[in-house]
């Protein structure tokens, strides 16, 4: 509903089949491109998923943990692999807000001892949607033992109880992801009566990815994947558009990947 008021899809649906009707009824057979006649408009509405972290694939069976421990001096170190710039930002936003501790006491360790490294590769296992959740877990039960017990505190969350409760691999059957975003899109397209060349004209686009951590960031590479996918759907032209319209419905929920 939101993306048919922002896009105004029914409106322009109705006039283009309009257009569409009449074009047909008043040039038959006997109808000859002319570069006086307006070009033919279309809309089109798609929507779609992003499943993450599927629990079926072997690749993605390992035991996905994350370690966190509060200290006596009161610093909070979370033991994860290397991370991105943006995700430590967001990582250390999230556990000061739960604990209420300043931004400058949250540490990033990348240190495991021989034998206890992470099993996936840095790539598959700063998955954001996961180890985002897993660290909230960790942060949320740290809080709940401080006000009960003495430093330090270390809490570890893992994913595999999750998995084997919400998928059954031999069967089939249950919820395959671990998390999924959902998208809608509708497509404005103009189509030269006389050359047969097309013009997007806009494209509006909008997710329900929960809570989205970093906007700027998302909506820059969602814009890119649209871009990306523009340029290979033509050869020897280009194909591009310069209205891309993004928007994501608001949730305070778990942040779900989203993609591209």
């Amino acid at each position: 509903d939101i993306l048919f008021s922002a896009s105004d899809f029914k409106n322009k649906y109705i006039f283009y089949n309009r257009e569409s009707l009449r074009r047909t009824q008043d040039f038959t057979s006997q109808f000859t491109a002319s570069p006086f006649i307006p070009p033919v408009r279309g809309i089109g509405f798609a929507t779609g998923y992003e499943g993450s972290f599927y629990y079926g694939s072997k690749i993605y069976g390992a035991n996905q943990e994350l370690e966190v421990t509060l200290e006596k001096d009161g610093d909070l170190v979370i033991h994860c692999p290397p991370l991105s710039s943006s995700i430590q930002e967001i990582w250390t936003k999230l556990a000061s807000d739960i604990l209420d501790i300043k931004a400058s006491h949250i540490k990033m360790s990348t240190t495991f001892e021989s034998g206890s490294e992470p099993y996936l590769p840095e790539s598959a296992y700063a998955n954001i949607s996961i180890t985002t959740a897993l660290l909230k877990k960790c942060c949320e039960a740290i809080k709940r033992k401080r006000e009960k017990g003495e430093l330090p505190i270390s809490v570890t969350h893992r994913l595999g109880s999750v998995q084997k409760k919400s998928w059954d691999s031999q069967r089939f059957r249950g919820e395959p992801f671990h998390s999924c975003s959902f998208a809608a899109a509708t497509v404005e397209v103009e189509l030269d009566s006389c050359t047969f060349r097309d013009r997007i004209r806009k494209i509006h686009l909008i997710i329900s990815g929960g809570q989205i951590l970093n906007s700027q960031a998302a909506e820059a590479t969602v814009k890119l994947g649209i871009q990306k996918i523009l340029s290979s759907l033509t050869v020897g032209t280009e194909t591009a558009c310069d209205s891309i319209s993004i928007s994501f419905m608001k949730d305070d929920g778990n942040p779900e990947q989203i993609g591209e």
